[in-house]
This record gives structure tokens, C-alpha cells and sequence, in this order.
């Protein structure tokens, strides 16, 4: 009897055990580890937040900022500024008590003329040892993550003679093997560079075009690995050795979102103008263009991907469109130029005025399932997801809530 209790406990210990390793983890990387904004609760989200409102667990004023909140097993890390010292910093948080742990000067402090927001804008990227920032002036660095010592940096415009864009170097480092891929945007066919995770030498470069607002990805196309990135109005494929694999010149003009990746070899891009986007496939390197469609014109979020449809803004309106087709499923008003990630077959949508939505992946229609409002002011950061717990951050404030069951 002793025997068949002890059996049974151990059985309900692994079974919980296997929930919580089902879960994402960490959030090591702009959109998440995989770069999709895609994350899994294991079955554990609250789908009901009008029954059981998502639970506060920190909240605090932080310095100005864009990045995601980027996180790992034991810590988690805000990139921002110090507005009085007006330097911008790497800060580096306990994750069950929200402590800090250490903080390091970054760069100088990035001013925004027109009021859209002062400070960095890419997302640190994480591997087992340091952590890699981008800062609004182009310099990559190699921090520590025990101690937040810095261990190497790169400078995008003293080095490869990169000019600052409009609104600031904003794209977010890619962790490959024992590669950091980052936008340059440099001159003679360095506007994209390999570097040594180890050391900052540089492994290669490619492409040509100056520095923008996107990141590069990595897809596995037709079961190649392919490093995607976007040069001005032209979208560009490499193999992990920096050799072009082909290269599409995008019929749309304007700030792309990230794109998104539909496997095994689709691809959708768009933007905010008047094109909206476009579908393309690729076979043996070579690119057809599938449709157009106006449905989905992100001004600064991305989009994601669930069961053949496709979930975005089109300026300050939430859409689902049809993967397969490119047509419009429903559209819902009410969150401004939001931000939106995807949790299990939920979305997780924090409005441009702080309001976090839980809003199921369905195309039927638009079906919220409760919100709380999370953060006050402009809140164009998209949200991090970890363990249960969604991390939300503005140009004031930081936030952390439970949305589990």
C-alpha cells in the first residue's frame, strides 16, 4: 500500500515536473527564442481573465526604452536609460524577487527630437554565458551575465562606416551557433556582419543597404537553415557561411515588420503603407510571389502566425487575415497601434495605452477574454512570456504579471 502511495506520488511529481518544462522558459531573443513572438503556457493559461484577473507580481518605474524585455533562468533584463546621468544601461533583475542585481553603462543616452521616445530600441539576445545589446548608437556589445562586466564591442559606424537611421539603430542581434548576426549597415557589402560570440572578430559580412528598423531571422526553408534580413525594399537570404542564397526585391515601400515565417517555405512581409503585404514561396532558391494583400499594415508591432491564419495591426486596427488567401477575417477597433504575442492558441495584445487583452486565435471573430490595464502612457514594447508570467515594459515603467491558472 506504502509502495503504490509512493508510486502515486511520483507519478503526479513528474507529471507536474513535465508541465513546467513544457512551458517557455526564458525569452532570450527579440520575439522570443525562436523570433516568432510564439510561446507555450503547456496548457496552463487562464483563458477566463473576467473570472481570474491576471495577478501583479512587480511593478516599478524604469528608464526610457523600446527593447522587449529579454529573459533567462534566473534573471531577467531591462535595457533602457538613466535620464539624469543620460546614459544608457543594461540592468539585470533577480527573477523570483525582482531585485537588481547589477547594472552597466552601455552608451551614451539616445535623444528622440520629435517626442517618439528617448533611449535604446533593439532586444538584448542571451546564450548561456553573456548577454548581446545593440545600443541606439550602433556599438554591439558582449556583457557578462554573472557580473554585467563588458567583454567586447563593435561599432557600427566607426567601424563599417554605418549612418545613424532616423529614429536610431534599432535592429536586435541573432544568436547562430557561435555567431552574433547583427544588422551593420554598412558600407561595401558589409550591411550584414557575422561576429565571434567569443571574441567580436568579424566572421563575415554581406548585402548592401543601410541600417533600418528590422532584425534578421532564421528560418529553416525546405529544411535549410536560411538567414533572412531585410535591406531597404529588399529581402535577402543567407547560409550560415554569409553566402547569398537569393534575393527579392520587395514590391512595397517603407518600414517592413519583422516577417513572418510559414513552413515549410512561405514567407509574409508588410508594412504601413499603402501596399500593405505580400506572400512569397520559395523552392530550390527561387521566389514566387503568391498574392498582395492590404489587410495587415503594422506600423512598428509584428505579426504571428496560428493555424493558417495570420493575426496584425493594420495601423490601429487588430486583423486576422487568411494565410492561404490574403483576405480579411474580421477586424476590432479599440487598442490603437498595438503590440501582440502568441501564447498556446490566445493572444496576448497590449494596447499603444497600456491595456493588456487576452484575445482568443480564432477566426471566427474577435473574441477578448478580459484585460487588465497594465501600464499607463505610450506602450509600443511587445510583451515577453516566460513560465507562466508576461513581462511588459514602457517608457516609464516595467511590469510583471501571472496569467496562469
Amino acid at each position: 500500500m506504502k509502495l503504490k502511495s509512493l508510486c502515486g506520488i511520483a507519478v503526479i511529481m513528474l507529471a507536474l515536473a513535465v508541465t513546467v518544462q513544457g512551458q517557455t522558459s526564458t525569452w532570450k531573443s527579440f520575439r522570443g527564442n525562436n523570433t516568432d513572438g510564439i510561446a507555450n503556457s503547456n496548457g496552463q493559461l487562464n483563458t477566463d481573465w473576467n473570472a481570474k484577473a491576471p495577478t501583479e507580481v512587480f511593478k516599478f518605474e524604469t528608464g526610457a526604452g523600446f527593447p522587449e524585455v529579454a529573459v533567462d533562468e534566473e534573471k531577467f533584463y531591462l535595457h533602457g536609460v538613466d535620464t539624469i546621468r543620460k546614459e544608457e544601461l543594461l540592468i539585470a533583475y533577480d527573477l523570483e524577487t525582482g531585485k537588481e542585481q547589477w547594472r552597466t553603462l552601455t552608451d551614451s543616452m539616445y535623444f528622440e527630437d520629435d517626442g517618439w521616445g528617448h533611449g535604446p530600441r533593439s532586444t538584448p539576445a542571451i546564450d548561456e554565458k553573456n548577454i548581446y545589446v545593440f545600443t541606439a548608437f550602433g556599438k554591439l556589445k558582449a556583457i557578462d551575465k554573472k557580473s554585467g562586466k563588458e567583454l567586447w564591442m563593435r561599432d557600427a559606424m566607426n567601424e563599417f562606416n554605418a549612418q545613424i537611421p532616423r529614429w536610431a539603430f534599432s535592429s536586435s542581434p541573432l544568436l547562430v551557433d557561435d555567431m552574433v548576426i547583427q544588422e551593420t549597415g554598412g558600407d561595401e557589402n558589409r550591411a550584414l556582419t557575422a561576429f565571434n560570440k567569443t571574441n567580436g572578430k568579424t566572421i563575415w559580412s554581406n548585402g548592401t543597404g543601410v541600417a533600418g528598423y528590422n532584425s534578421p531571422q532564421l528560418m529553416n526553408i525546405n529544411g535549410e537553415d536560411q538567414i533572412i534580413a531585410v535591406h531597404d525594399t529588399v529581402l535577402n537570404a543567407y547560409n550560415k557561411k554569409g553566402d547569398m542564397l537569393w534575393s527579392y526585391r520587395m514590391p512595397i515601400q517603407g518600414f517592413t515588420a519583422v516577417p513572418v515565417f510559414i513552413a515549410p517555405n512561405k514567407i509574409f512581409c508588410n508594412t504601413v503603407s499603402r501596399v500593405g503585404g505580400f506572400m512569397i514561396e520559395i523552392n530550390n532558391n527561387e521566389v514566387t510571389e503568391l498574392y498582395q494583400s492590404r489587410v495587415i499594415q503594422n506600423n512598428w508591432s509584428s505579426s504571428v502566425y496560428h493555424d493558417g491564419y495570420i493575426y496584425g495591426f493594420a495601423r490601429a486596427r487588430l486583423m486576422c487575415m487568411d494565410a492561404e488567401t490574403g483576405e480579411a477575417k474580421w477586424n476590432m477597433r479599440g487598442y490603437g497601434k498595438g503590440s501582440i504575442i502568441l501564447v498556446d492558441d490566445h493572444l496576448v495584445m497590449l494596447s499603444d495605452a497600456g491595456e493588456m487583452v487576452l484575445v482568443e486565435a480564432t477566426p471566427e471573430a474577435f473574441k477578448a477574454k478580459g484585460s487588465v490595464q497594465a501600464l499607463e502612457g505610450k506602450s509600443w514594447t511587445a510583451p515577453a512570456f516566460v513560465n507562466g508570467r508576461v513581462y511588459l515594459r514602457n517608457l516609464t515603467h516595467f511590469a510583471c504579471y501571472e496569467i496562469t491558472k
